[in-house]
């Protein structure tokens, strides 16, 4: 049977169905753990929590590893990182090829040869990296999630995850940053350090942890709580990438971003969600207050500096792979300021008000993948264990 690559309905329900799915066994984790359920085994008691865990695990890595992987099926840059496991050997680490983002990643592509080192084939590799990303997320819930409520959404929370089936590498990175925006969220500012270190030599694009853990370190919290003030940095941001863009331009031109310089494309859709979550952040007086009761004020700082930042990374068209860095933070921030929201609704509305909340996130849904699926290569999708 000829498979060619196209829009499938049938993927498009698989994709939505999983994601549904493991945001449930999020729900169901995350509720078990606040209200302490356990399990025994034997004579051993364990945290029921890690049952939904483990079919979290297990669902993705089903899903992710044992897809169908052919030239346009499966992940377009896919068959590129089949090359790159069969013919590139050891990576020597060299600072200046890493300090100016050129050449290979010295973490990712190692594991690769290592992995072939010992035997094994490109689908172990696979496992491996997927199991990084899938283990980052269940830390990331584990540690930042407290409210099942809020684990709604976590439907969205899938999309870097089919995203792993193209940009793996990214992923990675991005899914230990998760890990270390969650830890500088709890002030353990070397274990941040470390995980942006280890995102890093996944993917140069990591340097933007870096940037964010200053931010967050040295940035008056003073000025972040008030808006006029937010504002005019904003609007200078916005001002300073414009007329600063040449300069910009001249200075990546020499490292391994360069690729991205050509390729300006800016799409104001794609960024309206984060302004919307930014400015009804910023606008509600009850918002840092609420966010320091959930433990989620580094949340607030956190989408602060994108914000800032985010313009200069549009102009150089390499905005949508710094926001896979902040996707699932933003998710749970999103969550917060629902919830906050929804405390100025009536008792009889919320119902409805989570309801439509749910429609929405699924139309979302569904338009991130319609813009996605083809230079993903995403679709059809197919699992061999099913063929």
């Amino acid at each position: 049977m000829e498979i060619t690559k196209g829009w499938s309905w049938t993927s498009l329900g698989i994709f939505i169905v999983l994601a549904i799915l493991i945001a449930l066994l999020f729900r169901k984790a995350v509720k078990s753990k606040k209200n302490d359920k356990k399990i025994k085994l034997g004579k051993i008691y364990f945290s029921q929590k890690y049952i939904y865990y483990v079919l979290i695990y297990i669902i993705y890595i089903l899903f992710s590893c044992f897809r169908l992987i052919q030239e346009g099926i499966g992940g377009a840059d896919t068959y590129n990182y089949i090359n790159y496991f069969e013919n590139l050997g050891y990576v020597h680490f060299k600072i200046k090829e890493m300090l100016t983002f050129n050449g290979f990643e010295y973490l990712f592509y190692n594991t690769m040869y290592f992995i072939k080192l010992f035997g094994g084939n490109f689908f172990t590799f696979l496992v491996v990296m997927h199991s990084v990303i899938i283990i980052s997320y269940i830390y990331y819930v584990e540690k930042e999630i407290n409210d099942e409520n809020k684990c709604l959404w976590l439907i969205l929370a899938f999309l870097p995850l089919l995203k792993s089936l193209n940009i793996i590498r990214n992923c990675v990175s991005a899914t230990l940053g998760f890990v270390s925006i969650s830890l500088l969220n709890n002030n353990k500012y070397k274990y941040s350090i470390l995980f942006a270190v280890l995102a890093y030599l996944n993917h140069y694009i990591a340097i933007i942890l870096f940037l964010l853990i200053i931010f967050y370190k040295v940035f008056p919290n003073k000025i972040l709580k008030d808006k006029k003030k937010m504002i005019i940095l904003n609007i200078a941001s916005i001002t300073f990438t414009i007329i600063a863009l040449p300069i910009l331009k001249y200075l990546i031109r020499n490292t391994g971003f360069s690729g991205y310089m050509d390729k300006i494309q800016v799409s104001l859709w794609g960024y309206i969600p984060y302004i919307a979550i930014y400015l009804t952040m910023i606008f509600n007086k009850n918002t840092i207050k609420y966010l320091e009761d959930c433990g989620h004020f580094g949340y607030y700082k956190m989408m602060s500096f994108l914000i800032i930042i985010l313009p200069i990374f549009i102009l150089l068209n390499g905005a949508s792979r710094v926001l896979l860095f902040f996707e699932l933070p933003i998710y749970v921030l999103s969550s917060d300021i629902c919830e906050l929201y929804l405390n100025y609704i009536p008792k009889k509305y919320k119902t409805l008000c989570r309801i439509l909340i749910f429609l929405g996130i699924i139309l979302w849904f569904i338009f991130r993948v319609y813009r996605m699926w083809n230079g993903y290569a995403l679709m059809p999708y197919y699992n061999t264990l099913f063929m």
